[in-house]
């Protein structure tokens, strides 16, 4: 009976995921962010390559171990948390926000505690997922240089609009 649990509760949690990101992709290319062939519809209005995509990464992920995936998992979640804090901390300098003692401490202290803490686990994480998450994320920031030519315009904005 567990057993059974266990695989509705995957399955279940694989098609929210499978339909999250594949409309995430969509919505992003629909939006400029990445390539405008992700946001062509079939005649049903369902976007086709977006769910093509994803379905073939969750793929992969069946001859991935659980270790290796979960280092994959974590490295997205501590590169993205290191960052975040990162942008913090340009954030509270650029608007001059660390002003006294508790202005420090909120936007500069905590943030950089924080940061270092998520490099230091980012750094302890499988070999593997460290060099290939490395590199999706650099492919992440050229694309991101590539479509703000440069950083010398905003990134697209998200648009709140939908299709019929």
């Amino acid at each position: 009976m567990l057993l059974a649990g266990l695989v509705i509760g995957q399955f279940a949690c694989g098609l929210t995921i499978q339909a999250g990101a594949s409309r995430l992709l969509f919505t992003m290319s629909r939006d400029g962010a990445l390539p405008a062939s992700l946001a062509r519809l079939s005649s049903r209005g369902v976007p086709w390559l977006p769910i093509v995509l994803i379905a073939l990464t969750g793929f992969i992920g069946l001859f991935v171990d659980v270790v290796t995936s979960a280092s994959f998992i974590n490295f997205g979640a501590f590169s993205a948390f290191t960052l975040v804090n990162i942008a913090v901390i340009v954030h509270g300098h650029r608007h001059r926000l660390g002003r006294g003692l508790w202005g420090i401490i909120a936007w500069m202290v905590l943030p950089g505690a924080a940061a270092l803490v998520d490099f230091y686990l980012l750094c302890k994480l499988d070999v593997d997922a460290v060099v290939v998450g490395s590199i999706w994320l650099g492919l992440g920031v050229a694309w991101l240089a590539w479509i703000t030519r440069g950083f010398t315009q905003a990134p697209p904005k998200l648009s709140f609009e939908t299709t019929a």
